[in-house]
């Protein structure tokens, strides 16, 4: 069992319900395991659970301001899965891929709150929560070409699955998948050179996309992006 207190600055005021403090969240964590290491692979399972009491998650006011709340209970589940493998001396394949569920057991936002004469509070539960992708995937194919001695090649591929972008589970995001490129070589013990290149097919998505005061916000990700760099050590 864990606990989990907010830090001092997500203690917020509501001009609605004057001061609101943040409990400290409670968790029930249950995890199995399995590694092995073989000769050329190592794999790495997980399945996982946990049951939060008073969960801390945002939430927004009148205003469309956000702030930190507690709900009733939220329930963690899924698995976790890993794999590096060594094709041969010169080139390494690994993957990583987890999926979740993140759902809430028992919220209510603004219980018992009135306006305008009108109840407002919402229950929410049985819903998922906000930004809480399906799945995250990452593949990385590393290569060390024997020919060129110094010079290291990775291509990864990121992949995030779709998720929700409000608290009433009625708008998602389909979530993206890129692709990057790193190169690094070594030309003396001292001197290194160092390339990357972000977003390879230049693909449009957001980096983060919710619902805002009953407003769609996109955070848009950076298209192509080249770096290069030069390292000396003295």
């Amino acid at each position: 069992t864990q606990s989990r207190s907010s830090a001092a600055s997500d203690v917020y005021k509501r001009q609605a319900d004057n001061i609101s403090s943040i409990e400290a969240e409670v968790s029930d964590t249950f995890e199995l395991g399995y590694k092995n290491n073989l000769e050329n692979v190592s794999i790495d399972l997980a399945l996982f659970y946990m049951d939060v009491d008073d969960a801390i998650v945002r939430a927004y006011d009148d205003n469309g301001q956000r702030f930190l709340t507690n709900a009733g209970r939220v329930i963690h589940k899924g698995f976790e899965a890993a794999v590096n493998w060594h094709v041969t001396t010169h080139f390494n394949i690994s993957m990583a891929y987890s999926k979740a569920d993140h759902e809430y057991d028992e919220f209510i936002i603004d219980e018992g709150r009135i306006k305008r004469a009108e109840l407002v509070e919402k229950d929410l539960s049985g819903n998922s929560m906000v930004m809480a992708p399906e799945y995250l995937a990452n593949l990385r194919l590393r290569y060390l070409p024997e020919a060129i001695s110094g010079l290291s090649t990775m291509v990864e591929v990121q992949s995030i699955g779709e998720y929700w972008m409000d608290e009433e589970n009625e708008q998602s995001y389909d979530g993206y998948t890129i692709a990057n490129i790193k190169l690094n070589y070594d030309v003396t013990n001292k001197l290194s050179l160092n390339a990357r290149v972000l977003n390879l097919t230049d693909k449009f998505y957001a980096q983060e996309a919710q619902v805002r005061y009953g407003k769609e916000s996109y955070q848009p990700a950076a298209p192509r992006t080249a770096y290069f760099g030069l390292k000396y050590q003295w």
